[in-house]
């Protein structure tokens, strides 16, 4: 049987009343700067909260939640623009190369972005049909999750959190704008996460992206982009040759999965974090 982490939301229901308990059960400056942001933005169209949030509340809960949060708009992006114009002389805000924003408020940065303008639908990698379309346009399947803040609800894939309980991670999109970025993304989380195992299209998209990147620029990337470093104490190299053994890593586990060799370091980091 597969071991579980205690904290880990095992259905949606649970993390619905994390997620509401987050966002509007509370007297927290942040996150009611949050909170006037989210009403702003829902002026202008269906707003949802999407990816590594969701999945950072699902496995930890809120009380030592800081990560980013990501908001889709479904609005025309000109509409988004003017919504954003409104909130500009309150917050810290810088506008991206793809036509989001990142605003800064008290705890959290928020990135958000209308619909349309997601990455994958504008270069014609994924086709969009509907706002579930965004699930397929995430780097790792734990972060193929939206919340329809209006409808109160969660939009997942049917194994969602089969996976999630199973500590099993899979590649879900691997193109990606920012190649060095994403691999640095996947690295993280086998460090930082309780992933127990991988998919063997993970392990391939990783033995291709670090033996194609250099080392260093990856180590570089994260201590310029994050405020925690988790990579410095590993060598990658090692990493990449644990992953090119599936028949040593395997025993005892499905075939179609190996395992993640730094998943007794992720609950040691838990736990002294």
């Amino acid at each position: 049987m597969t071991k579980v982490v205690k904290s880990i939301a095992n259905q949606p229901s649970v993390l619905k009343q994390r997620l509401n308990r987050f966002f509007f059960q509370h007297k927290n400056i942040g996150r009611t700067q949050v909170k006037e942001i989210l009403t702003e933005l829902a002026n202008s169209g269906p707003v949802y909260l999407f990816g590594g949030a969701i999945r950072d509340i699902a496995l930890q809960g809120i009380r030592d939640f800081y990560s980013d949060l990501d908001f889709v708009v479904d609005c025309n992006p000109a509409v988004l623009d003017a919504a954003i114009y409104k909130i500009a002389p309150e917050h810290k805000i810088i506008k991206n190369k793809f036509g989001g924003y990142r605003i800064l408020c008290d705890k959290w940065w928020l990135d958000v972005w209308a619909l349309e303008s997601t990455w994958a639908f504008k270069q014609n990698i994924i086709n969009f049909e509907s706002v579930d379309s965004l699930l397929k346009t995430t780097i790792l399947n734990w972060d193929a999750i939206l919340f329809d803040f209006q409808h109160n609800r969660l939009i997942h894939n049917p194994k969602y959190f089969d996976e999630l309980t199973s500590q099993t991670i899979d590649i879900n999109l691997a193109e990606n704008p920012n190649q060095i970025g994403a691999v640095t993304r996947v690295l993280r989380c086998l460090v930082s996460k309780p992933v127990k195992q991988i998919s063997l299209n993970l392990q391939t998209f990783l033995n291709t992206s670090i033996t194609q990147a250099d080392i260093s620029h990856i180590l570089d990337y994260e201590a310029s982009h994050y405020p925690n470093r988790y990579l410095d104490g590993l060598n990658l190299a090692d990493l990449n040759q644990l992953l090119s053994q599936p028949t040593e890593l395997n025993l005892g586990y499905n075939s179609d999965f190996v395992l993640n060799p730094f998943y007794q370091k992720n609950l040691e980091l838990a736990l002294n974090d």
